[in-house]
């Protein structure tokens, strides 16, 4: 559970965990099997940060007025270290698709 203080209501952030990213083939050596099983990864890696990203908006959300300061950032630092995951997978899947098709 995480609690920015004592006399502040509780907020369990443990049901928003993020996903472990999918194993992405390596572009320059992969078949075309792996390429598309890494493609089917990053579809449900993505899917399922997602949902994660929506379970942080609803817990802030559910928090209403009595949400403080402190939690209101952690959920925002949370929020954005998961869409910089998103960004960086999205990015090495694309750079291993671009050294796939330049073979």
């Amino acid at each position: 559970m995480l609690s920015a203080n004592a006399g502040a209501k509780e907020m369990d952030l443990t049901r928003c965990a993020f996903s472990q990213p999918p194993v992405i083939a390596e572009g320059a050596t992969a078949t075309q099997e792996q390429m598309t099983a890494s493609a089917t990864a990053v579809r449900s890696f993505m899917g399922a940060m997602q949902d994660s990203l929506d379970c942080l908006e609803a817990a802030e959300k559910a928090m209403g007025d009595e949400i403080t300061e402190e939690q209101k950032i952690m959920v925002t630092a949370a929020y954005n270290s998961g869409v910089d995951k998103l960004n960086k997978i999205a990015e090495r899947y694309n750079s291993e698709v671009r050294a796939f098709k330049n073979r």
